[in-house]
This record gives C-alpha cells, structure tokens and sequence, in this order.
C-alpha cells in the first residue's frame, strides 16, 4: 500500500484495523490487539487530494485479503461487517452492535438501536 496509497488512506484503514480489533476483543473474537505491533509505513504516492470513497474494487481486494489470511469463522464476522458498512453507511461500532432482532428481512430494515462505546466507568460496551 506504501506504493499506491496516500498516507491518509493509510491511516485511515489503519483506524479501521484498530476498531475492529476493539470490537473484536469486546467480544472475544481476539485476545489481544495485534495492531499495537503494527508500525505504519509511510506513503511514497505524492497525492494532491484525499479520497473520501472506497470503491468496490478496493473492497473486494480487501475482502479477498481476509478470507486468505484469517482461517477461521472470524473472517466470515469481519467480511459480513465490511459490505454491511459498505452498503449502508454504518459504522464498525454500530455493525458490531447489531442483533438479529434489529435487521427485518422482509422490508429489508435495519434498525441502529445500540452501538459499542464507551462510558466514564467502562470501556468498549454496548450503549443506547
């Protein structure tokens, strides 16, 4: 990515891995954030402007990336997270939150009730 990526996309897939790992240890996915041994490489592409889209073919490329390197039902968690965000605009907090009771298949609905947050007491739970 270092190649063909501004720095801001970088940092801003960075963002992404780093709550999804959050999420994922809230629900004890992982047990550990594998992103605090990730160092960021910094971008060799000059860019003039930031992308604010990531085009279907940049997550397709990501998608395919997760299925080969994570072995497990996780990956199956992360992809379903991913096209959810992709096609409806939620964010990771709010994928993540989501109930079967929230998605009605037959209007084809999902109703954002609850997303994972943070209170002054506790770190990474669900909130109204």
């Amino acid at each position: 990515m270092a190649d063909s990526s501004s720095q801001d996309e970088i940092n801003r897939i960075f963002s992404i891995w780093k709550r999804i790992y959050k999420t994922a240890i809230f629900h004890n996915i992982a047990m550990y954030d594998l992103t605090l041994k990730v160092t960021v490489p910094k971008s060799n592409k000059v860019t003039i402007a930031r992308s604010t889209v990531v085009t279907k073919e940049t997550l397709i490329e990501i998608s395919d990336l997760i299925i080969q390197r994570i072995n497990n039902d996780d990956s199956a968690l992360i992809y379903c997270a991913l096209w959810i965000m992709y096609y409806t605009g939620m964010r990771p907090s709010e994928v993540y939150a989501l109930e079967w009771k929230n998605i009605d298949r037959i209007n084809k609905t999902i109703f954002v009730c609850q997303a994972i947050g943070s209170t002054k007491s506790k770190k990474n739970t669900i909130v109204k």
